[in-house]
């Protein structure tokens, strides 16, 4: 978040770039990537999963509850302001608006975690440690050296099924003009490669970014450095071997 803030105090409005909505995933890479699409446009977006003081920069007359307000409404003030916001899709009240945010007349990004054994046990080492509100100074301790208690391997497994089932049914109402990459398309815990880069490049040219600052975008959001190595993390996890023996959960 601390990263977050820099950039909206910073940017201003650039050049003609088209509306969207980056429908993201928790712990699937979406904050480094609106961060990078920001850095790449030079504007301001909105972040509707910031905690409200940080929500308030904005300088919009709703609250960060999408979901419990007039959808549209809330949307066509953003979009007189902003070109673009992430609002993530498996919010529980996100169901509750679905139709209303997936029809909204501006292109929409569908952003989400192929590995669903990696995006819950992410989401769940940040649970433990309220990762999103610590200073960046704690998230490298939190990575390499810190020790995470274990993690009860039912919930683990009733997780998984849940987060395969959001993705499921939110697929199934998506058609042809959304924008879908995943996690996997644009990270790399090894070699940052070509195909990375022009994956994002792909995703700029289809909201009609200009790319001039895109090597700027990747260096600070989006190559290898950015994407950490996980043996760090997992073998601080008191219960990992346990958790190990679950990636192939969903399939069997």
């Amino acid at each position: 978040m601390i990263i977050m803030m820099r950039i909206i105090l910073c940017y201003t409005k650039s050049h003609y770039m088209d509306k969207f909505i980056l429908l993201s995933q928790k712990r699937s890479g979406s904050n480094n990537l609106l961060n990078a699409l920001m850095t790449v446009s030079g504007q301001n977006m909105v972040w509707f999963d910031s905690p409200p003081d940080i929500f308030k920069k904005f300088n919009l007359s709703f609250d960060s509850q999408i979901y419990e307000n007039d959808v549209n409404k809330c949307l066509d003030e953003m979009f007189s302001k902003y070109n673009g916001c992430k609002i993530n899709w498996d919010e529980e009240g996100f169901f509750n608006v679905i139709d209303t945010l997936l029809n909204y007349d501006v292109k929409k990004i569908f952003l989400y975690r192929e590995n669903i054994w990696e995006k819950v046990l992410s989401e769940e080492l940040a649970l433990q440690v309220n990762y999103w509100t610590n200073p960046i100074g704690r998230h490298r301790e939190y990575k390499t050296t810190y020790k995470f208690d274990g993690i009860d391997s039912q919930i683990f497994k009733k997780k998984m099924i849940e987060a395969k089932n959001k993705y499921d049914y939110v697929m199934n109402q998506i058609d042809n003009n959304f924008i879908v990459i995943k996690y996997e398309d644009l990270y790399s815990r090894g070699k940052y490669t070509e195909v990375h880069k022009e994956n994002f490049i792909g995703l700029l040219n289809n909201i009609n970014i200009n790319t001039s600052r895109v090597d700027d975008a990747i260096g600070q959001f989006l190559d290898t450095h950015h994407c950490y190595k996980t043996e760090n993390t997992y073998k601080n996890i008191a219960n990992i071997s346990e958790l190990e023996n679950l990636r192939d959960y969903l399939s069997i």
